[in-house]
């Protein structure tokens, strides 16, 4: 398990025994897109898996583990699961968003460019 703690570290340790939900958190991460990336118009597409019932809550750290948007509930998605985020008012760099579902968190990385 590698683990970050926005701007304290990464760890890697080791788990032994059972762990229940990895694999459903697993699925979602491949699931889940975020494009353009990079993006140049500071708006980007996420696009969730199709006929998914859970909404999940988005935050969005910086590269030093600052939060640059505080836990917002994501809506807004059409029926094929794409939404928008808009990181217009966020200088250039590269962000860590959190997509928090009730078992669990997927995490990705984008670039603002303007």
């Amino acid at each position: 398990i590698r683990a970050c703690t926005f701007g304290r570290g990464i760890y890697d340790g080791y788990l032994s025994g059972t762990i229940s939900g990895v694999e459903k958190i697993s699925e979602l991460k491949t699931e889940i897109n975020i494009y353009p990336n990079p993006s140049t118009n500071e708006i980007f597409n996420i696009q969730l898996p199709k006929g998914q019932n859970q909404s999940p809550t988005l935050n969005v750290y910086n590269m030093i583990g600052q939060s640059m948007i505080a836990t917002h509930q994501l809506s807004g998605y059409n029926n094929e699961g794409l939404t928008q985020l808009n990181l217009s008012n966020l200088p250039d760099g590269i962000y860590i968003v959190n997509l928090n579902y009730p078992d669990g968190v997927v995490t990705k990385k984008v670039q603002v460019m303007k």
